[in-house]
């Protein structure tokens, strides 16, 4: 907010604000940003979680809440709990439940529990709604249970809950899917919201105030939703600040580039269609630790790459399944079998067809009620992973110009033949499992290391006219994006015909005083702090450094750049 909101809003002179706010800001609580809007840094928020601790403490007939990351949210009240649940029951019936649910609770070593987990059993029970994930298998509960109230598992509470629902909810949305998995051929994306959630959601809107509410419930039930609007003001971001905490799974497209006073409001995956002047506004966008990807014609393609029509406002598409598939490993298990790799193929896409024809969205309807004229669910996307790498078994040297003959040819023939929509790319740090060790990244079909960023365009120029997208070129850039290397990237992609581009930028955030400076630094440059976090964006979106699996960072580091 800025100094005038706050001003307002607490109804206190100017200089008692401005005393106030010296005072937070001193002790690393507040920041102001270049453009005079106050926010509470990293520290700030969490010495705000530990005070809403102290509050709660003092309230003995309530629970407390924590948020996915384990932070606390609030007290477990009525009011608090009917305001994060996607329904409206009764108040009665609401407090029944909850007088029930926080005696039991109460009893537990540490009596807390996590705000959606308790959304979700509300609306469950008192709604008549389906329940976002699938119950974890009895086999490992006593597992999960600890992850979710001894804080000694908070680190992984995320991934063990999300591997152990997903591989129990494969084995129920199919059987020959998850043995696939289990050899290690196939990947496939959040199963838990094909069985009944939301995998990946395209909406188009007006505006954004115009689809706020819903987007606010769609959020929390999806894996990933991409919102096109055809209008943006300032007014409208503020939508953004109020989502879960989930809200990066949210991609913003806009068909022109917005202006650069709205940039800092921006804090969500921006998708651009490229137009006249895209060229010039690129390294306002791309300077910032924000993702931002470029794309031409009528596909826009998702934060993870899923390809997807451009919706038009008042339309929604559904993607009911998403799966990788490694090309390498499949060519391997057919010569050991016998078969023809494109029959191993064939069998994948049609398993993934059987499975999405069963997939029910009731969720999305009801979340979207009123909001659309209509909901079309797509085919679901297979992505066929390591093309060069598989390759490379028998042509030991490719050179970029032979290599297009061959990306059209085969790319050209499973695009046709198979019955799912297929794409090149899956940007999601799972897929690296079913890929074989060396230059091979599931952002491309081809080693995006050792070549020169014209040759990176030439093949993926290929690639995308065939497949209409379903892939990225990936800038990856050491530093700043300068005005000349940014028009040098739209020239190659004007030239060799690329519909996608991904640009991914390396940049250093301070603690203690929030400046973000590009690049990699080991201290502060504007106060000589070495509190400072490398944020770099290896897949889908920016992440510190030294969370970035290392088997994802080798293959991140490996690959062409820019300076």
């Amino acid at each position: 907010m800025t100094f005038s909101e706050l001003r307002d809003m607490m109804n206190i002179k100017s200089g008692k604000l401005n005393f106030h706010l010296k005072k937070l800001m001193r002790a690393n609580l507040v920041m102001v940003s270049s453009e005079g809007r106050y926010t509470l840094t990293e520290f700030g928020r969490w010495v705000l979680a530990k005070v809403r601790e102290m509050q709660f403490g003092e309230r003995k007939n309530s629970v407390l809440l924590t948020s996915y990351r384990g932070i606390a949210v609030g007290a477990g009240d009525v009011e608090r709990v009917a305001s994060v649940v996607g329904c409206r029951p009764k108040p009665e019936e609401l407090t029944a439940l909850l007088g029930k649910l926080m005696e039991s609770i109460r009893r537990w070593e540490a009596p807390t529990i996590d705000a959606e987990v308790l959304a979700v059993i509300v609306e469950t029970l008192l709604c008549g709604m389906e329940p976002r994930y699938v119950c974890v298998p009895r086999s490992v509960e006593q597992v999960a249970f600890k992850s979710l109230t001894d804080d000694t598992y908070a680190q992984y509470r995320g991934d063990l809950v999300e591997a152990l629902a997903s591989r129990y909810a494969l084995k129920r949305l199919s059987p020959v899917l998850y043995e696939y998995q289990m050899r290690g051929l196939i990947y496939v994306k959040d199963p838990a919201l094909s069985l009944g959630g939301i995998p990946l959601l395209a909406l188009g809107a007006s505006t954004l105030r115009s689809v706020a509410r819903a987007i606010t419930r769609v959020v929390a039930r999806a894996a990933e939703v991409v919102l096109f609007v055809e209008e943006l003001e300032r007014e409208d971001l503020e939508i953004i600040d109020v989502l879960p905490p989930d809200y990066r799974r949210l991609t913003l497209v806009l068909e022109e580039p917005p202006s650069e006073d709205l940039l800092p409001a921006i804090n969500v995956a921006l998708t651009i269609k490229a137009g006249n002047e895209v060229a010039a506004a690129l390294p306002a966008m791309a300077n910032r630790p924000v993702p931002l990807l470029v794309f031409r014609g009528d596909r826009v393609p998702s934060l993870t790459l899923a390809s997807l029509p451009l919706p038009e406002p008042g339309r929604a598409y559904v993607v009911p399944l998403r799966t990788a598939v490694s090309l390498p490993a499949a060519v391997s298990r057919a010569s050991e079998l016998g078969v023809d790799s494109r029959r191993a193929l064939e069998l994948v896409a049609g398993e993934c067809l059987r499975v999405a024809e069963r997939y029910n969205y009731a969720a999305v309807r009801r979340a979207l009620r009123g909001v659309v004229d209509g909901v079309e669910v797509l085919q679901p996307q297979l992505a066929i992973l390591g093309f060069e790498s598989a390759l490379r078994r028998s042509y030991p040297i490719l050179q970029a110009s032979s290599l297009v003959g061959l990306t059209k040819r085969f790319w050209g023939s499973v695009a046709k033949d198979l019955p799912v929509a297929v794409t090149a790319a899956l940007a999601d740090r799972n897929a690296y499992s079913i890929l074989p060790d060396g230059a091979s990244s599931p952002l491309s079909a081809f080693h995006l290391s050792g070549r020169k960023i014209e040759d990176l365009a030439l093949l993926e120029g290929a690639l995308q006219g065939v497949l209409g997208g379903g892939s990225t070129f990936a800038v990856r850039v050491r530093g700043y994006l300068t005005a000349q290397a940014a028009a040098e990237v739209v020239r190659l992609a004007e030239m060799y015909g690329v519909s996608n581009i991904s640009f991914h930028l390396e940049f250093t955030v301070c603690s203690a005083c929030g400046a973000v400076v590009n690049g990699r630094r080991g201290v502060c440059d504007a106060c000589l702090s070495s509190s400072v976090t490398n944020l770099v964006r290896p897949l889908a979106t920016y992440e510190p450094l030294d969370a970035v699996p290392p088997e994802v960072l080798r293959e991140y580091e490996a690959r062409t750049y820019i300076e």
